[in-house]
């Protein structure tokens, strides 16, 4: 049986299914892991954001404005309250 069996009522009539006993397991989902500023430029490039003279000045401003802080050791960019209040918003 495939997918348009399904497409109407009438192609179901008198059919008999097996049920499927069902597992549930409880989980969390976890965040992604934090971009570094070469992730970030790469991403940027692929999706057409900015030029290539101007993406730079995107991550600074983004940082400037506290929306993320960058990690001076991993060089990874940390979203703040402030960044997380704008995505939610």
């Amino acid at each position: 049986m495939n997918i348009k069996d399904f497409s109407s009522y009438k192609s179901m009539k008198g059919k008999k299914y097996q049920n499927v006993p069902v597992k549930f397991t409880e989980k969390h989902t976890t965040p992604p892991p934090a971009l570094t500023e070469s992730e970030l430029i790469s991403l940027m490039e692929t999706n057409h954001i900015g030029t290539d003279a101007s993406m730079a000045t995107h991550i600074s401003n983004i940082i400037d404005r506290e929306y993320v802080m960058l990690d001076s050791k991993t060089r990874k960019l940390e979203c703040t309250v402030l960044g997380n209040s704008l995505i939610n918003g």
